[in-house]
């Protein structure tokens, strides 16, 4: 229900625990105010607990969401993990943009820690394992929004363990954190592949990353292209 015909919710993820609960996330858009970066708990029931809707600058009509949801366990009172874009004046910038942001709630909605990173335009997956919180989102540096940013948190309070950077204008589209605490990053980049005449022709191809638990990269897949049999 909204005020206008282009009111309404954009779910960009939704996420169902294994106690029933469902959570919701994307924009909310209000014709009044603009958009909200927004974050929902409703239960099995569809009885809403909590809902979350904020503006760093007020009556942004800037593309403020919540692009990606993690829940640290899977009992009913997990701490919430969000990653997205917010915009405003982010620590330590001085232009007024969409940045990353990286927040924690507990399972009533209280944000417990946010974190924001003005060199991270979206910070489009986020998980939370062994204690640290895992985040790959799209560079800000250029305006293409291309190339790959990593980082690494204390899932206990938003303290930064490191960041990396990866090129190649790359967009991160999946993650996955092993056993042994390294990171898998899914994603498409910029590739050159040689055509039979001998020329040289630039394509979009999939990207596959991973990194150690102390950001070493430990390989960057990259497959030869053969095409003329492709």
């Amino acid at each position: 229900i909204g005020q206008a015909a282009n009111d309404g919710f954009y779910i960009n993820e939704v996420v169902i625990s294994p106690t029933g609960n469902i959570y919701i996330a994307g924009t909310r858009k209000e014709s009044l105010y603009g958009n909200y970066f927004y974050l929902e708990r409703v239960n099995a029931n569809f009885t809403t607990i909590f809902e979350v809707k904020d503006q760093y600058v007020l009556n942004s009509i800037e593309n403020n969401h919540v692009s990606s949801i993690h829940l640290s366990n899977a009992t009913a009172n997990s701490p919430i993990i969000v990653g997205g874009t917010m915009f405003g004046l982010a620590p330590g910038d001085t232009v007024y943009r969409c940045h990353g942001v990286i927040r924690t709630y507990s399972a009533n909605g209280m944000m417990r820690w946010n974190f924001q990173n003005y060199e991270v335009r979206d910070y489009k997956k986020v998980m939370a394992r062994h204690t640290y919180v895992y985040a790959a989102g799209t560079n800000n540096k250029f305006a293409s929004g291309l190339d790959t940013k990593i980082s690494r948190l204390f899932l206990k309070d938003g303290v930064v363990d490191w960041h990396r950077y990866y090129g190649n204008k790359s967009t991160p589209l999946c993650l996955q954190v092993e056993a042994d605490k390294s990171l898998l990053i899914g994603g498409e980049k910029q590739s050159n592949v040689t055509l039979p005449s001998g020329s040289i022709l630039t394509i979009r191809s999939f990207m596959l990353l991973r990194y150690s638990k102390t950001g070493k990269r430990l390989y960057d897949y990259d497959h030869s292209w053969d095409v003329s049999n492709e």
